[in-house]
Formats: structure tokens, sequence, C-alpha cells
């Protein structure tokens, strides 16, 4: 998910059921666990309303079935007449009407009386999102059945290329080498077949890779021939959409916790690295004073004067550590979200309170423009390290005598806060710098201050797993910083008001 963009705002997913309680449990659960933003509406008026402005803002679609207005369907047939991918939620039903809901098209359905049913909702919204990246290509000589393989797969998003043949499949990946999943129709010559599956095999590992086989004809030993070449998977035609689309998707999951896996793996190593790094320049120097302190070369003057030094030293490389844990365990998952609905503006309110006092010894003032009643979704204690780190990099950059401004702003679907300081402001060929581990930038603490270089990427990572954005740009005449913070704010079935007045 990209919401790193100045102008983002969150994906949005409408959920259309009567049942509130329910819907503002996937609420929370899929903004805690994707950041997705959530519209919730109980009517199919409310609904009609609200998509005949605004259908373009959704990417997906949960639809009660049946709802007190629209008993027959009729608003799992509003949102897919506005193509918005639709997953129908109902009570278990009769495999006929099952049928008969497939063959208009949905995405997907599932039934509400399962456990874990806010996080496979959730689940679904996640992975249509991650569709759209997602390239598949299906090989099959039987125009109709690659047609229906492919109309089921653009139902969930897929980016999907037709291969009537199996010769074209080399062009394709040759100008697509990203595509992520291969259908291959294991009946279509059967030696040509499980050649090109060899030849996938050897040009993509499995992690990078999925090859899936499908047949009219199978049996247990094509099954087996065809693993052994290379695929990952196999299933016999016909075959129901729904299976077909699970095995898809599952494969799909498969390559995005591995890709995850080896990305948080990268990225643990280089800050093991960069840590390393900036750790051994001060140990090197405290031993070094450790030895005048044993030579009692120093008179007690010079030896106060090193103990100092040895304890800021340390002191630092602790902090140093502490943020490098903390980069780590909200890039791993073993970072977790504790959230809760929260007024904003008290703990930023809290936040300039604590930091006041040490604004005042840089004689530096600090204001605040707070609008009261901004309910967000949220992990406090995170938050409030988000705000801390902007506060004091403020104060850190700012030079005496200087002014700090801290604004919350209601915009449609967030809540925006500003930190505004009278600093030096970050040089435009540095700020694509800002938000990463260890980055040195020219600007300089004003009064001998230090930094680490984690405190922004900690930031980063926060406010992304909030579903939010943070970032920069240059102060009123260039001079100056804002950075600023975009949480998506709590909005409670809004269109429902609306149309019900």
């Amino acid at each position: 998910m990209n919401l790193n963009a100045a102008n983002d705002s969150p994906p949005q997913v409408l959920i259309i059921d009567d049942d509130l309680q329910l819907a503002e449990t996937l609420r929370e659960k899929i903004f805690v666990l994707y950041g997705f933003s959530v519209v919730i509406v109980s009517t199919l008026k409310a609904a009609s309303q609200l998509l005949e402005q605004n259908h373009q803002e959704f990417f997906v679609a949960f639809s009660e079935l049946r709802l007190s207005d629209a008993l027959n369907g009729e608003a799992v047939d509003l949102t897919l007449s506005y193509n918005i991918p639709t997953i129908v939620m109902t009570v278990p039903i009769n495999q006929s009407l099952l049928e008969d809901l497939q063959d208009k098209n949905i995405a997907d359905y599932v039934f509400k009386e399962r456990d874990f049913y806010p996080d496979y909702v959730a689940g679904i919204a996640h992975r249509i999102f991650r569709n759209k990246q997602t390239k598949v290509v299906v090989v099959d000589e039987s125009r109709s059945a690659m047609e229906y393989m492919c109309r089921l797969l653009k139902l969930q998003k897929y980016q999907v290329f037709e291969a009537p043949r199996t010769s074209e499949v080399k062009s394709i990946l040759d100008l697509h080498p990203d595509v992520r999943i291969i259908i291959i129709d294991c009946f279509l010559g059967r030696p040509d077949a499980l050649a090109l599956t060899h030849y996938i095999r050897e040009r993509y590992q499995k992690s990078q890779l999925v090859i899936i086989g499908v047949s009219r004809h199978g049996s247990h030993d094509l099954c087996a021939q065809f693993i052994k070449n290379g695929a990952n998977d196999f299933l016999l035609k016909p075959f129901l959409p729904v299976e077909f689309l699970c095995r898809v998707n599952n494969a799909a999951e498969f390559l995005d916790q591995v890709h995850e896996i080896i990305d948080i793996g990268e990225h643990q190593n280089q800050l093991i690295g960069m840590a390393a790094h900036d750790i051994r320049g001060p140990i090197s120097g405290n031993i070094g004073l450790m030895d005048l302190l044993l030579s009692r070369d120093a008179d007690e003057t010079k030896s106060k004067i090193y103990m100092e030094i040895i304890q800021k030293t340390n002191i630092e490389m602790l902090d140093l550590l502490n943020s490098l844990l903390d980069v780590s365990a909200v890039q791993s998952s073993t970072f977790d979200l504790n959230t809760s609905l929260q007024n904003f503006e008290e703990i930023v309110n809290d936040r300039i309170n604590l930091y006041k006092p040490s604004a005042a010894k840089k004689n530096i003032s600090i204001d605040s423009n707070l609008p009261e009643h901004n309910k967000v979704l949220m992990d406090p204690t995170r938050i409030k390290q988000v705000v801390d780190n902007l506060l004091t990099n403020a104060i850190k950059y700012s030079p005496s005598g200087s002014h700090i401004h801290v604004n919350i702003e209601k915009e449609a679907l967030h809540l925006r806060l500003d930190v505004i300081d009278q600093g030096p402001g970050i040089p435009e060929n540095e700020e694509h710098l800002l938000f990463g581990a260890f980055e040195k930038l020219s600007p300089q603490p004003t009064a001998g201050e230090t930094s680490c270089g984690l405190g922004l990427a900690i930031c980063k990572n926060i406010v992304d797993a909030h579903g939010g954005h943070i970032g920069y740009h240059q102060g009123t005449d260039q001079k100056g910083s804002c950075f600023f913070v975009h949480l998506p704010s709590t909005r409670l079935t809004d269109h429902d008001t609306a149309a019900a007045g």
C-alpha cells in the first residue's frame, strides 16, 4: 500500500449493512490491520446518494444481501452498476442462490456466522487492493476457458494477460518480468505444458512466481508430473469460481509474505550495519579515555572531564540502541498497535505542555491552535512518540528567540497536525533523505544537541501503521520547516445521517 505521496488519501472501502455494530467492528478491523478508510451506510437510499457523487472513491464494497429497504439484493446490484468490486455479506444460503450471485459477477461472498469473519473481510479488502499491482498470465488454447478464467480474475482486479499459445508466454515475461502468477492448462499438448512449466521454473524461483496447473482431463499422474516440473498447485476443471479464486488468492498471499520477510531481513541487516558504524567510533573513543584514566596521567580535573565525556557518550549510545530496537520492532511482525478512540487535541496539548520548559530554556515560544472533539482511532503511546519527535526536533533546530506553531486542522477524511518552526529548514536537495534511517542532513542543532538519525524514520513507520501520512514542506516565505501528519478521522455513518434528513 502506497500512501506516501503528499496528496494521497487512504484508499476507501464502502460497507452497506444495517447491522451497525457489526459494521463498526469491521471498520475498526480494516483500519487497524491495513489503514483503509471505511464509510458505512445502512440503507439502499443512503448508498445511492453516496455513490451518485462519490463512486470513484471506493476500490471495494461489502454489501449485505438483504437490507430493510432492499430485500432482493438491490444494494449489490447498485455497487456492481458502478463497476466496484463487490463482496456480498450474508447468512448461509443455498447453493442455487450462491450461483445466482456469482452469475452477477460479484467478486466474492462471505458468511457472517464465522468466528474469524472480521479478519476475513479485512483480508479480502487488502487482497483486492494489492491485486491491482499483481500480474497474472492465463495460458489456455481454449478461448472460452481462457476468457472465463480471465473474467474471474478481473473481478478481483488482477492485471491479466492472455496467452492462447505457449510461445506467447515467453514474450509476455520478457515485457513483464514482474509477473507473479501463471495459470497453465495442462492439456494444451501435455509435453508443451510440462516444458513451459520447466522453462518458467528455471527462470523464476517458487518464491518469485507461482505456477498453477488446470486441466479438464487431469489424473493423479499428470498432477504429480506437473508439480515435479515446478508447479505450485493443480486444479481440476470444472471448478467453482470461489475455488479458483481462493487458490489464486492464496498464491498471491504466499508471494506477498515471502517478499515481506525478505524486505524485513534486508532492512534489519542495513540497520545493524549502520548502527555498528555509528557505535564503533564512540566505543573506540571511550576506550582511549579509559586508558588515560587507568594510566593515572590525568589530574583530577581532567579525570572528571573524561568521565563526563564517557558518561555522555554511553547515554547517547544507549539512546541509539533503543531507537534501533524501536525501528526494528515497528517494521517487523512484533509491532502491534493497541488502538482506542482518543481525543487527538488532548494528546497534542499534553505534549506541548511537556516540552514548553525545554523550549523556554532556549528562549523559544510555542503556541497552538487545537480545535476540540477530534476523535482518532490510534495507539496513544505510539502517536505520542510521533508528536514528541516533531516537537523536540523543532526545538532542537530552532534559534533562540524564535517561535513554534502547532496546529490541528480537520479535513474531509483526516485530521492534519502541523508543527511549524523558524529554523533553517531542509535544503531542497536533501528533502528526499527525510524519514530514512541514519540519514545525515546538513542542518545542525542550534545548541549542540545530539541526533541519532532515527527519529523521523520511527515516526514514518508509526504513522504508516495507522493508515496515515507524514510529510514535510518549507515554511512560509521559504523559511523554517513544516512537518505535517495526516491521520484518518473517525466518521460514524455520516451518509446515513444525511440521507435520513
